[in-house]
């Protein structure tokens, strides 16, 4: 497991095996879509595979406003951090 914390304080862990999976490659091409559909549905997706459910959930609220709404800009921000800190370590998501 590859461990770390944004720059915003949100700990996280992502599987040393990121790299190889197949539904990462797969949700990040939605994100990168003309569609804007795609695009959100590769974020969700993205989301999931990157931490999970529990962990996509609890990153949902560690940015969520007062109101309860989830900011799209900082969720993405967020999620770039993490998975450019798992790029980062010894043999995560290096191409």
């Amino acid at each position: 497991m590859i461990t770390g914390k944004t720059s915003s304080g949100f700990e996280f862990s992502v599987s040393e095996n990121l790299k190889n999976d197949f539904r990462f490659v797969a949700a990040y091409a939605d994100t990168q879509s003309d569609s804007e559909g795609e695009q959100a549905k590769g974020l969700v997706q993205l989301l999931n595979v990157v931490l999970g459910k529990k962990g996509a959930a609890a990153l949902q609220r560690h940015v969520a406003l007062e109101d309860g709404t989830v900011p799209i800009k900082q969720l993405m921000a967020e999620l770039g951090e993490i998975i450019r800190a798992a790029s980062e370590s010894d043999g995560a998501l290096k191409n």
